[in-house]
């Protein structure tokens, strides 16, 4: 889908098929309502025993359901009510209604022996947990027939966010408030052991703007609660549940003939991954027979009801599911409710492990591309699944429609039409007068040429002490080159203040081969760059220049052209090539004006011995095995491995027609991992060494090897793990050889979460152990503790050690972003 409205589907854990398309009419119906108070019970579901068949009631108490004539054992079930069988006799001639009253029951614990030492749960989840492989691996196959639907509604929004929720599409979050969506659908599904599904979407119905095609149906997961992990959270059933829950007996209940034990289940942690409410386990065989669950995760609070019928003997698989969802964060608020109802028609058990389990086979051939998931799940769609008539659909639902559900199906048209009327302003986008002062875009997603410039707004571009105030603009104009390729041409030319003169610089990209990932870059110009490009930031030395009068940056100036290229020669192996030339030149500072004069923290700008031109070329391989990739718009990402990254870098500065080039041959080489260690933890190392090979008396300091710093300022944009917090940016430069290692350990319970009133919220820790060797530094150690919040923003404290004696400490603000096209982007 492509709109902006919350997406909130929720997935069910399903095994099943396919089958024919129903001959008989909704033939059977009912509401379930309390005995007590003669109120719908909220979550009741009903099991039609010889056709195998769950179906999920709606808010309402009412169900219905379509069977061929015959008698039919059914069973009216909800948690916390007796369940209810009789017999029914469908005919063909006539409609059964049946309106149900449930009798609330309590559970019985009279019986039940408590020991002093330990809770009777404990005992009856290990006899869960040891039996949970063999439910995992039971059914060998399956088809059946499933009914979805769902509803969203967004009952709140941020006004201020609001206001830049249109800036990608032009449609903002309040053209959805208020307004009731619904998705339905019908689908078959076919599992295949251990673990391949294939749904057809038979019958599709959306009122979700944009939301039209079949494959975009609310899915089912692939997952159980016999797995370690079951949607998204880490279930009460995982190998080491009671490391993160604790459970308690409630009593047990008869049902039809079994003992059927309520398991408080308690999280031992206020997280979000984990669950907490009842699982309703039977005696002796150790299945799960209802589910009552419920997560938070920040602001968006999930109620799982999964009810599990028996089809077969030793096999309960859900035959229903419903999820209730309300969210608030950051000042919007929706709702989501979901109703799952399912019928199998085919089902094959696995005989073979009723005596033994035997582990599932670990050596398979893997698929890379994670946008292919048809090894494991499969969606297609029937070419007639959208153009179901009413009569296909009053056979096939289960769940009747609301009157304001039917209202939403009516509206859908116009409502889309207004969105795309929104949209196609966004996307068409014309220059206007506006634009001169805030910048603005000629072209959009429809169009193959797309014009940006900053406005006046951005002419202010930076401060220095060497050029003073910046003032120019940059422009960017690009090239659609089919659907996956583009090209990129930004000029950029400012007037410095300070140093009188005019600085420019062009850049160039083309994206090319776009399963390959393929890159050229072009980039020529006069600038002022900085000696170290991975110091600190231009924007952290602005600000505590024009405030503080305290430069960090130290600059020479650059007439340049360069040349690079980067390509996958294979999966996860990318080749990098780069050719530069470059005149240097030292500089000084033109002016030292700040807000507020402290002269003392004035630094001359740096003068290299000997400014030497340059003439180089470099190549870079970097390998990276498993590389699991998606594949968006036609072009690879790649997301994430299991195996270290390894990076080997040689660069060589060599004769020209200049006759002052520097001389140098560098090789570089990093490896770099993260690991989990648990599943609230992981540990993330990178190794960094390489050396200058043979002579290096002829070289520009710019050429030396620099290291990821910060400067001695408080608040920086740079990353708390990669970068060195307390390092000088100049004086740990080394053109001889080095090495550095950098471990962080993060994790959500380090210390403070420890504490029962900060569990839950929005952040983690992290530990910091960075170290540094060059011929000149020696042995320098730096440790730190910090606190990051999503990541956006850390906060801690670094500890330096020189030469294994303490150095020096302070205190960080971390926010690590990037400003690119006048938009702020997480590194």
């Amino acid at each position: 889908m492509k709109t902006t409205f919350p997406k909130l589907i929720i997935l069910l854990t399903i095994i099943a098929s396919t089958t024919a398309v129903p001959s008989y009419s909704q033939n059977f119906s009912g509401k379930i309502v309390g005995q007590a108070d003669n109120q719908p019970v909220v979550g009741a579901t009903i099991l039609i025993r010889e056709t195998k068949q769950g179906v999920a009631c709606n808010e309402s108490g009412e169900f219905q359901a379509k069977l061929q004539p015959g008698a039919y054992h059914v069973d009216y079930r909800c948690l916390g009510y007796e369940t209810l069988s009789e017999t029914v006799n469908i005919s063909r001639e006539e409609k059964v209604y049946r309106k149900i009253q449930l009798k609330a029951k309590d559970f019985n614990l009279k019986e039940v022996v408590v020991s002093n030492k330990e809770d009777p749960a404990y005992e009856i989840m290990r006899k869960t947990i040891a039996k949970a492989p063999f439910y995992q691996k039971i059914v060998k196959e399956y088809e059946a027939e499933c009914y979805i639907k769902g509803n969203m509604e967004l009952t709140k929004v941020n006004k201020m966010l609001d206001k830049l929720s249109g800036n990608d599409d032009g449609v903002k979050a309040s053209e959805y408030k208020d307004k009731l969506f619904v998705q339905e659908s019908f689908s078959t599904i076919k599992f295949t052991a251990p673990d391949r599904y294939e749904q057809t979407v038979k019958a599709f119905k959306s009122s979700i703007p944009d939301n039209k095609s079949p494959k975009e149906t609310m899915g089912v997961v692939i997952g159980s609660l016999y797995l370690p992990r079951f949607l998204g959270c880490i279930s009460p059933l995982h190998p080491k549940a009671f490391g993160y829950y604790k459970f308690r007996y409630e009593g047990f209940t008869d049902e039809n003939g079994d003992n059927v034990n309520k398991i408080k289940v308690i999280p031992k942690l206020k997280d979000p991954e984990l669950f907490s409410g009842y699982i309703y386990i039977a005696d002796n065989s150790w299945d799960i027979r209802n589910a009552d669950l419920t997560s938070s995760v920040y602001g968006i609070d999930q109620h799982f009801v999964i009810t599990y019928g028996k089809l077969s003997e030793a096999v309960y698989l859900p035959t229903a599911f419903t999820n209730y969802l309300t969210a608030n964060i950051l000042g919007y608020g929706g709702n989501f409710s979901y109703h799952s109802s399912i019928k199998y028609t085919h089902l094959m058990v696995n005989d073979s492990i009723r005596n033994e389990i035997k582990p599932l086979p670990t050596k398979r051939k893997k698929n890379l591309n994670l946008s292919l998931l048809s090894d494991r799940y499969k969606r297609t769609a029937d070419t007639l699944a959208t153009k179901r008539d009413s009569a296909y659909w009053k056979d096939i639902r289960n769940v009747p429609l609301s009157q304001k559900e039917i209202e939403s199906f009516a509206k859908k048209d116009s409502v889309q039409s207004h969105l795309d009327s929104l949209r196609k302003k966004k996307t068409d986008a014309k220059f206007e007068s506006s634009d001169i002062i805030m910048g603005g875009q000629i072209g959009g997603d429809s169009t193959k040429w797309t014009f940006n410039y900053g406005g006046v707004i951005g002419a202010l571009r930076d401060y220095n002490f060497v050029d003073g105030f910046e003032l120019g603009q940059k422009l960017s104009v690009t090239r659609k080159l089919g659907k996956q390729n583009k090209l990129l041409v930004a000029p950029d030319i400012y007037y410095t203040t300070a140093r009188k003169s005019l600085a420019w610089k062009t850049d160039i990209a083309l994206s090319y081969a776009p399963m390959c990932i393929g890159m050229l870059a072009v980039s020529f110009g006069d600038v002022a760059t900085d000696f170290n490009p991975e110091g600190p930031t231009r924007l952290n030395n602005a600000y505590t220049s024009f405030i503080y009068q305290k430069n960090t940056v130290m600059f020479y100036r650059k007439k340049y052209a360069e040349i690079g290229n980067q390509i996958d020669m294979a999966n996860g192996l990318k080749l990098s090539t780069g050719l530069a030339f470059a005149r240097r030149s030292p500089l000084e500072n033109n002016t030292t004006f700040a807000l507020f004069k402290r002269e003392k923290n004035v630094t001359e700008n740096l003068q290299s011995p000997e400014f030497s031109d340059l003439a180089a070329y470099s190549i870079g391989l970097e390998y990276t095995p498993e590389y699991y990739y998606t594949v968006s718009n036609g072009r690879k990402e790649y997301q994430h491995s299991r195996f270290p990254t390894l990076k080997l870098r040689y660069a060589e500065g060599f004769s020209s027609i200049w006759s002052h080039n520097a001389h140098f041959r560098k090789l570089d080489a990093y490896l770099t991992h993260q690991v989990q260690t648990s599943l609230f933890s992981s540990i993330r190392y990178e190794l960094n060494g390489g050396a200058f090979l043979g002579n290096t008396d002829w070289m520009n300091f710019a050429d030396y090897k620099f290291f990821d710093t910060s400067g001695d300022f408080w608040l920086t944009q740079k990353s708390p793990f990669t970068t060195f917090m307390l390092l000088d940016p100049y004086t740990s430069a080394t053109n001889d050889y080095w090495f550095s290692s950098k471990i962080g350990y993060r994790s959500k319970y380090i210390v403070l979460k420890h504490l029962p009133f900060m569990q839950g919220k929005l952040f983690n820790e992290s530990l910091q152990l960075k170290y540094l060797y060059t011929p000149n530094r020696k042995n320098y150690v730096e440790a730190g503790y910090y606190v990051d919040f999503f990541k956006l923003m850390n906060i801690g404290v670094s500890i330096s050690f020189d030469k294994m004696k303490y150095d020096s400490w302070g205190i960080r603000i971390a926010v690590p972003l990037n400003l690119k096209n006048g938009k702020i982007e997480v590194r």
